[in-house]
């Protein structure tokens, strides 16, 4: 057979793209160590988020947590850039992301244990949460690293602030006490202005470096530098003089002393200022057609330095072409950015104001930057402007670049995610980057397959795109306009995209132009896995994925049909769970293996038994799949069926021959696993087709004990009505009645007795269970119930011990009311009220001894004798007599008359046997 080939290693580059940002040689070390900290930790979180779709609600807990933390690294990725961090900040915040990272390693190690649990495991871990109490510590440590950054965050932005002022002040202090040769103010304060606006800003922001201040830091706070040279600079000098239409005069000095700008505390204009009074309300609010003048270099640097830039720029954004002018006019900086890197020219490109980006090119704006030519060409093609693109390309602005935060390939890429054919061949008849790659790290061909857009996949392959490229890492992307994400895998080529997303056209387009059938991804999936696997977060179209496969056959994916990925899984084992009989008839029928085996001893009937249809069962089982094979764990198709309550499928595979009476490597049989989930239906089905109620487990328990032991009387009148033995003796020997008497359960006690259940049945120890109900607290009513359904009250244990002086040995001062009540219920059913013990004591003698009024009173009413001497001869009235005699004085004691200590119980006993103290008198002693 044809090996599938595997995705080859991308080439190592200088330049590693993040979904956080990238990570460059030639930045600090300390920086470095952040970026790095965040590379790693981001891919890692969006891994996890997008494994919990569709996962054990078990990790629902934690993924609301996890997102927010993605959120927060990509803030933080970009304060980070923008932001000046003082030193010990950067080590917080490294401490603190090397903290987070472990936590996420530590749930990816959570994450893979479940994933890599078998079906059998997956149930009780998912019922019972035995990963709950990691995960909420897990949680609790995310979120404690998300409060951290956050605060992190907030003092980045107030030091970065603090650090800016500071840093202006070193700089205009420097200025004003002597200006430095050579210096951009020094050149403006001498009237020497031979320098362009942009170069002129550009040695500013240099100056400024000079004293410690970042350009990131510069174009945050450009605003307030700027205000604020205005302030201090700018009104110690005076301005040219302006004449009527705004232009420069040849007339008199560059500065004249007469005119002084005054300051404003907002911004400053030029044009409609104290000194322009007279112009204000005259400008034409008519879009000009002419060319804007250009305006002087001075005028243009104080209408910089005035924060004219928030005017210009929501000119732009609302499409006001005759605002824009006016701004332009009066010098405003053609490049300004607003929030993200936006210039004037990516806002308008981005919102298709065709005069506006004509008239910014027109004006010379630098297309050459990034931020301006190459972001407008890729905002552009993303919205389908195919006039602002011609535009934009005529002007020569590149349609690839390569950059640490543009990628190659994002203006083609941005055309077909928005499905824009035309767009696209305008970029590549511009010479754009075919086979370049986005953000994502996927090629245009890559997104329009994965996307099913068939005419851009067709432009793309006929324009040479190359067929066989693959995705360099995992990653997820956003569905255009849905909002939608999916995931895709490293070594995933277009024709796998497509496969995965059911797009069976694409897929027939790609193979016709030599697509390899049987490449494979990183997790050695071929095309035939992905068309077999459900998308995560999609519905699976079970009429597409057919169609899709039939295709790959067509190709010869059927060389490859028993091909086992990273997990040991062969297409089959895949369909049997998410798709449809009929797929699963189409992989037999070219060849799949019905009884493939993995390491774990997974096989298709197996899994098909857990998660598929009796149709699918069907099929494997007609197909020669072996009804009895087990699996690691010993167990059966007929187990998973069971476990998975799937009556149809457990009965057709008892009518194939499945075996039910046998025990799997822990002992167990199947009924009492049906027992255990309480699935009566399933259990009164099996017992139906020849499975013997009284099979006993490792432990010697049957089910029928299982059942009482869960208190579920329905499962117990299914087991006994069908032939489990009501008094058949487990573990110890004890009977079902002794688990329903030890859990107090008085239904469970009823029911079984009201079966047949033998209440005097003793255990291995010589127990009864009255004598059990008798040991334990607050089991009265139950003590009646098996008095009254034939109990024997002068029961004895092991040991000789009545059952009455059990009751009287347990009684409880703390339950005094229940503990009174036994032994009133086993007097009322014929308890001996002189029994004697085994030491020949009776029973009211053990009750004088203990000082027990109330049983004294019961046992006198019943018929004790008070005459009646033990082994010692002692009575009840001389026993009294001694305790009450008997005592030595103490001097710490308080004494009644007569030398006698007061005792409130010893005195009541006494008056109950003055009471029946009579002639000596025959009195009957039960032995």
């Amino acid at each position: 057979m044809r090996q599938p080939k595997m995705a080859a290693p991308e080439p190592s580059t200088s330049i590693t793209y993040t979904q956080g940002g990238a990570v460059f040689k030639d930045i600090s070390a300390n920086r470095d160590i952040i970026i790095n900290h965040i590379s790693e930790i981001r891919p890692l979180a969006d891994e996890l988020n997008a494994s919990f779709f569709g996962s054990s609600d078990v990790f629902k807990s934690v993924q609301e947590e996890l997102s927010l933390l993605i959120s927060l690294l990509v803030v933080t990725t970009r304060r980070y850039h923008e932001f000046n961090l003082d030193d010990e900040n950067l080590i917080e915040l490294g401490n603190e992301l090397q903290k987070c990272n472990q936590t996420l390693k530590e749930l990816h190690d959570l994450k893979q244990y479940y994933d890599d649990l078998p079906s059998r495991s997956k149930i009780p871990w998912e019922r019972m949460k035995l990963g709950a109490s990691p995960l909420v510590e897990i949680r609790a440590r995310i979120a404690a690293s998300r409060q951290i950054i956050t605060v992190l965050n907030t003092d980045m932005i107030a030091s970065s602030q603090a650090n800016v002022e500071r840093l202006l002040k070193k700089f205009i202090q420097e200025q004003q006490n002597e200006l430095t040769e050579g210096s951009v103010i020094s050149s403006l304060s001498s009237g020497s202005l031979s320098l362009d606006d942009k170069e002129t800003w550009r040695r500013i922001r240099k100056e400024l470096q000079g004293v410690g201040m970042t350009p990131e830091a510069f174009d945050k706070n450009r605003a307030f530098i700027l205000d604020t040279l205005a302030e201090t600079f700018i009104e110690r000098h005076t301005v040219e003089d302006i004449d009527g239409d705004g232009r420069q005069s040849t007339r008199g000095s560059i500065f004249s002393e007469a005119s002084v700008i005054p300051l404003h505390t907002g911004a400053y204009n030029p044009v409609e200022g104290t000194l322009l009074q007279d112009r204000k309300g005259e400008i034409s609010k008519a879009r000009p057609k002419a060319k804007p003048n250009r305006a002087s270099q001075f005028s243009r640097l104080v209408y910089r330095l005035t924060s004219s830039r928030d005017e210009f720029l929501e000119a732009v954004q609302t499409g006001d072409l005759s605002l824009v002018i006016r701004c332009l006019e009066r010098g405003v900086d053609i490049d300004s950015q607003i929030s993200r890197g936006k210039t004037a020219l990516v806002i308008a490109a981005e919102n298709g104001f065709e005069e506006i980006v004509e008239t910014l090119l027109a004006q010379g704006i630098s297309i050459l930057r990034r931020e301006n030519g190459y972001r407008a060409l890729a905002a552009a093609a993303s919205n389908g402007n195919e006039r602002v693109v011609q535009m934009l390309l005529r002007a020569g602005v590149p349609t690839h670049q390569t950059t640490h935060e543009d990628p190659p390939g994002l203006p083609i890429v941005q055309a077909v995610r928005s499905n824009h054919s035309q767009v696209l061949r305008l970029l590549l008849n511009h010479g754009a980057g075919i086979n370049h790659a986005s953000f994502s790290g996927l090629t245009a061909l890559m997104w329009a397959s994965m996307l099913g857009y068939e005419d851009p996949s067709r432009i793309l392959l006929e324009t040479g795109a190359k067929v066989d490229l693959h995705a360099t890492r995992d990653g997820f992307a956003v569905v255009p306009g849905t909002g939608t994400t999916f995931n895709y895998q490293e070594g995933q080529t277009a024709l796998l995209l497509a496969t995965q997303r059911r797009h069976e056209a694409i897929v027939a387009l790609l193979l016709s132009y030599g697509a390899d059938v049987l490449w494979t991804t990183s997790l050695s999936r071929t095309a035939l896995h992905e068309a077999l696997i459900r998308p995560v977060g999609g519905e699976n179209d079970c009429a597409k994925q057919l169609e899709v496969v039939k295709i790959l056959f067509q190709y010869g994916a059927n060389t490859a049909v028993n091909w086992t990925d990273k997990s040991e899984r062969t297409p089959l084992l895949y369909a049997v769970r998410e798709s449809t009989p009929d797929m699963v008839k189409l992989l037999l029928d070219n060849g799949a293996d019905v009884n493939h085996e993995t390491t774990t001893s997974m096989r298709p009937l197996l899994r098909a038994a857990s998660f598929g249809s009796t149709a699918i069962v069907d099929i494997l089982l007609h197909a020669g799949a072996e009804v009895n094979a087990k699996n690691a764990h010993g167990e059966t198709a007929l187990w998973d069926a069971v476990r998975c309550d799937n009556i149809s499928v457990a009965k057709l595979l008892l009518q194939h021959g499945a075996e039910a009476n046998v025990h799997n490597n822990y002992g167990e049989t199947v009924l009492l696993e049906a027992v255990k989930e309480e699935l009566e239906e399933m259990a009164l089905m099996l017992i139906q087709h020849g499975t013997d109620p009284n099979l006993r487990d490792k432990d010697g328990v049957v089910p029928l004990l299982h059942a009482v032991g869960q208190d579920n009387c329905p499962m117990t009148k299914i087991l006994v009505q069908n032939g489990a033995d009501i008094n058949i003796q487990g573990h110890h020997g004890e009977s079902a009645l002794f688990f329903a008497v030890r859990t107090n359960s008085i239904a469970m006690a009823e029911l079984l007795l009201e079966m047949g259940a033998d209440p005097n049945l003793r255990n291995s120890k010589g127990e009864t269970p009255l004598l059990d109900g008798l040991d334990q607290l607050d089991h009265a009513a139950m003590v009646e119930l098996l008095l009254r359904k034939g109990a024997d009250p002068n029961s004895k244990s092991s040991h000789g011990e009545p059952a009455i002086f059990v009751a009287l040995r347990c009684f409880s001062e703390l339950h005094p009311v229940p503990s009174q009540s036994k032994i009133d219920l086993l007097l009322k059913y014929g308890a001996g009220p002189n029994s004697l013990s085994p030491t020949g004591e009776t029973i009211l003698n053990e009750a004088i001894k203990k000082k027990k009024a109330d049983v004294v009173r019961t046992l006198l009413d019943s018929g004790a004798s008070v005459h009646w001497p033990n082994k010692r001869e002692q009575t009840p009235l001389s026993m009294v007599e001694q305790m009450l005699q008997g005592q030595h004085r103490k001097e710490e004691d308080l004494y009644l008359p007569g030398g006698r200590r007061s005792d409130k119980d010893l005195d009541q006993i006494n008056i109950f046997l003055e009471a029946y103290r009579t002639p000596i008198r025959t009195v009957k002693v039960e032995e």
